[in-house]
């Protein structure tokens, strides 16, 4: 019978691309391979999946030495953080990405900090959709 051989592939919420910075949806596409990859299909539809609602969480910002660290939780366990810090008055500038639920950085001279984490999306921009976690100023002094 021709469905015997039919297999069924799962994806992980891990395994997807980085939400959409525009739509907040994730943009996902496909194609089947033979198991001896002698013949491919076409590429299909991009798919517009919707993802699970962001939820902010509580974290802290503190200093040791000249290294500031900044900590979060997560209550939907996303794979990856984009992290975004401003010094004084200074604007937010994309710092580095975070697969754990704390990051670090050193302290340049500066008297403030403000981090802000948000979940990985397609660009480094802050959007407040995105946003799980803001310090707000905290002082370096």
């Amino acid at each position: 019978m021709v469905d015997s051989n039919i297999k069924k592939l799962r994806i992980l919420k891990s395994s997807l691309p980085p939400i959409d910075h525009d739509t907040l949806k994730y943009n996902l596409r496909y194609r089947v391979i033979s198991d001896d990859r002698n013949r491919t299909s076409h590429w299909s539809p991009v798919y517009n999946i919707s993802g699970e609602s962001i939820e902010s969480v509580s974290g802290a910002v503190s200093k040791t030495a000249n290294v500031v660290t900044a900590v979060w939780g997560d209550a939907n366990n996303f794979p990856e953080y984009d992290i975004f810090v401003k010094f004084d008055s200074d604007a937010f500038f994309y710092h580095g990405t975070s697969k754990v639920h704390s990051y670090s950085f050193l302290k340049t001279g500066t008297t403030t900090v403000r981090v802000k984490v948000q979940i990985v999306s397609s660009k480094k921009e802050i959007k407040a959709a995105l946003n799980i976690f803001d310090s707000g100023s905290v002082s370096l002094v």
